[in-house]
């Protein structure tokens, strides 16, 4: 398995900056708006598709029965929603890719 190699927020901010050319305050401002605005459409019940990236959106939970799992009684789990990601296909290739390259 490859080594896990994450990034940060203000890493990516850097990036950012440094490839667009612009202040660290501007990039912060941008990734910032973007954030929101997936944030905001997604809470809403929306879905925000970005080509060849991936789709974001909201998907509701039912109400169900679940279990406590130090007493094993039964308890009612309420409805709910929750953000998901879908990887685009084209997302999803390329990170095979990656993995190969890595792996080879």
């Amino acid at each position: 398995m490859a080594k896990s190699n994450s990034k940060t927020k203000a890493e990516i901010i850097k990036i950012v900056a440094q490839k667009a050319d612009i202040t660290i305050a501007l990039a912060t401002h941008i990734v910032d708006l973007f954030f929101e605005e997936i944030k905001v459409e997604v809470a809403n019940g929306g879905k925000i598709n970005i080509p060849k990236f991936g789709i974001f959106e909201t998907v509701i939970r039912e109400a169900r029965t679940g279990r406590n799992p130090q007493t094993g009684e039964s308890i009612v789990i309420n409805a709910s929603k929750a953000p998901k990601f879908k990887a685009s296909s084209e997302f999803k290739k390329h990170t095979n890719q990656q993995e190969a390259t890595i792996i080879s």
